[in-house]
């Protein structure tokens, strides 16, 4: 919304519904609200405006999707102020108050949000009022930019707030910029992988990869080499903690060999299949390491976006990542949301297909099986082997035959490696599970993580569980994370929510430090 300043009555808002309506464009106002017209851009999704403090009837319209507009007659009519701007989603406009031909816009990759393009965030300026527009080059947020605020009294001084990593300040009209998050909450990073060697040193993924020095006190981002900020699963060489590995969603699978500094690709051909192209492995779902043998690391994904396939395949480098090879898991052709292997026997893997259930393998992922004995179908479901749905799959360090598995049915434990499988949920008063974590050192003490039903506990193994939600102001749980080294701290994410706009806004983290 925008309020004009001299004659405050008028006021002007702009509306995005993706609703069948589409309501959309720039409304105005003359009688302070109380009686609204549309006046143009009726085809936009406008989700910024802003107003010439000096020249009122001067108005700019940021918009998702069709860049920036201007308007010299009080919003009558609209014409592109586009010129230099190679981003076309714009979601916040700041003018300078002294001199309001200097404007700045904030903007994210085609998609939007944590979906945005590469190199598709950051801060544009125009110091012509918007005849031309060029690109601060400092991009310190490495996250979407939603908001831009100009100190009235020192113009040169711009605050910039973005979508997942808080707060950055600059003195100098944009040309550099600070962080300032001290005291703020979370920024939506969540913790995936901690250095086994170094509990101090986190990994986390928001807008691409995050590294913290200080157990997650601050992060800074780590993506120099990655061409994508979509970044879909981690993890880290047990063995040596600066060999990491990195799936996205487009790209393929990435390594770095010195903690993150720098990331190279480890491209996956993708596997021969009669009267079908041969395209590379972009879109991985998952990744995991052997850990006896880390060099040996497994990968689930597709070439495509859409999923087009019949056959769901497993792959599989024993060089760290330089060549691969491909095995089949089953004719589902849905992707795989798990890959988990046996810490005693590393030639045991288990696959979660997202609808078909869990898959086992014994000889190094060469050949698999159906292992779902005793595991429900989802409710309302009509067709009898693709709709199982298991969410996630924990197996016990100590005794790696007993595995639980994780539905929108509560929790189910095996004893068997995945033989037979029986509910374990006295206790569990919400049933949506959507995530597991067990306690390395106590492997009879298990986490659960529901959605809408917080996170619940369970200190004999899975025999009865308590809930465990004191400070847990979000009970819709999309992760667990336990620390290796202190497991009595526990990190707990919550699920992506999206403005109207279409921008993803990022859940939240917790600690629980038990």
């Amino acid at each position: 919304m925008a309020i004009d300043p001299k004659t405050p009555t008028t006021l002007y808002v702009g509306l995005s519904s993706y609703r069948p309506a589409r309501t959309r464009g720039v409304f105005k106002s003359t009688d302070g609200g109380q009686t609204w017209r549309s006046v143009g851009l009726t085809d936009a999704v406008v989700v910024a405006l802003a107003i010439d403090p000096q020249t009122p009837t001067t108005l700019y319209a940021g918009t998702d999707g069709n860049y920036v507009f201007k308007s010299t007659d009080g919003g009558e009519t609209w014409r592109p102020a586009r010129e230099g701007l190679s981003i076309d989603n714009v979601y916040a406009l700041a003018i300078d108050p002294q001199s309001p031909t200097i404007l700045y816009a904030g903007y994210a990759g085609a998609g939007g949000g944590v979906h945005g393009t590469p190199g598709g965030h950051g801060v544009f300026k125009s110091t012509d009022g918007a005849g031309t527009w060029h690109s601060l080059d400092a991009d310190p947020a490495n996250s979407v930019v939603t908001a831009l605020v100009i100190d009235p009294r020192t113009p040169s001084t711009v605050y910039m707030g973005t979508e997942v990593t808080g707060m950055f300040k600059s003195t100098d009209e944009g040309d550099n910029w600070r962080a300032i998050n001290t005291g703020l909450p979370n920024l939506g990073i969540v913790p995936v992988a901690f250095d086994p060697q170094r509990s101090n040193v986190v990994y986390g993924l928001a807008a691409g990869v995050f590294k913290s020095t200080d157990g997650g006190g601050t992060w800074r981002a780590v993506n120099t080499g990655l061409p994508t900020i979509i970044v879909t699963d981690f993890v880290v060489d047990p063995r040596t903690p600066t060999t990491l590995y990195v799936g996205t969603n487009g790209s393929g699978v990435f390594k770095s060999t010195d903690g993150a500094a720098s990331w190279h690709a480890t491209p996956i051909p993708g596997p021969v299949q009669p009267g079908v192209t041969r395209l590379p492995i972009r879109y991985i779902a998952v990744l995991s390491l052997d850990p006896q043998t880390p060099t040996t690391v497994y990968a689930g994904g597709e070439s495509s976006s859409d999923n087009a396939v019949s056959t769901s395949y497993v792959f599989k480098s024993t060089d760290g990542g330089e060549s691969w090879r491909s095995f089949k898991i089953s004719d589902t052709g849905v992707t795989l949301r798990k890959l988990r292997i046996d810490p005693k026997n590393p030639g045991t893997l288990y696959a979660v297909n997202i609808e078909a259930g869990i898959f086992k393998s014994t000889d190094g992922g060469e050949n698999w099986r159906s292992v779902i004995g005793g595991l429900p179908l989802e409710e309302n479901c009509h067709l009898p082997t693709t709709c199982l749905y298991v969410r996630d799959l924990a197996i016990d360090p100590r005794t790696p035959t007993t595995l639980y598995a994780a539905k929108f049915a509560g929790v189910f434990k095996s004893a068997d490696g995945g033989a037979n499988w029986s509910p374990v949920i006295t206790g569990l008063t919400n049933l949506k599970v959507t995530s597991l974590a067990i306690d390395p050192r106590t492997p009879t003490t298990i986490y659960a993580g529901t959605y809408g039903g917080g996170v619940f506990k369970s200190t004999d193994g899975g025999g009865t569980w308590t809930p465990l939600n004191s400070g847990l102001i979000d009970l819709a749980v999309s992760s667990l994370a336990i620390d290796p080294v202190n497991p009595a701290t526990i990190y707990a994410t919550t699920f992506i929510t999206y403005a109207s706009g279409g921008v993803a806004i990022a859940g939240s983290v917790f600690v629980l430090r038990q």
